[in-house]
């Protein structure tokens, strides 16, 4: 959205002098309000299942014997009462290039957003040993996502592609509230 440039334009509930910074999540719109613009943000529950990661071969460093542990963390920001993180559980792969080097986890997380229009979702790959190593992250607005299998790129520090193209196959669900 918004030709990638990365800004996530101010919902219409925020444009409103209305609402302002006193009001709580959810917006506490009163019906006798003179102004008939008022809106209030829009809540759903978001199901994101992390399917696999593909392109792993990226990660696994010709010079080591070493193969990633890897998981995953999707994170929710946006309006203070929807931040919040999940992780996925800890894959290892015992193999270096194929198939079978591809992680698979088929964790599935539920997200409550109170209000959609501002959330951003965060996707980051980690390789895990005696700390975190970062792999890769992906950055979008939540009111951007259309549902279903997406194959998530998986970006380096600076937010360009990296060599390999290694990516997340992710399944996006809503359920409008």
């Amino acid at each position: 959205g918004n030709g990638g440039c990365g800004y996530v334009p101010k919902p219409e509930h925020m444009l409103n002098s209305e609402f302002g910074r006193a009001h709580s999540f959810p917006c506490d719109y009163s019906p006798s309000s003179s102004n008939k613009r008022t809106s209030v943000p829009r809540a759903a529950k978001l199901h994101i299942t992390v399917l696999s990661g593909i392109g792993w071969e990226t990660f696994i460093q010709l010079n080591s014997l070493d193969t990633p542990w890897s998981c995953v963390c999707v994170e929710i920001a946006g309006a203070l009462v929807d931040r919040t993180h999940s992780w996925t559980s800890l894959v290892h792969v015992d193999e270096r290039s194929g198939d079978k080097a591809q992680p698979v986890w088929q964790d599935r997380f539920d997200f409550m957003v109170a209000d959609v229009d501002l959330a951003v979702v965060l996707i980051t790959a980690w390789h895990k040993r005696l700390g975190y190593t970062f792999l890769g992250q992906y950055a979008f607005p939540l009111a951007e996502i259309r549902p279903g299998w997406r194959r998530v790129p998986l970006l380096d520090t600076h937010g360009e592609p990296q060599e390999g193209n290694p990516a997340l196959v992710c399944l996006f669900e809503f359920e409008q509230s």
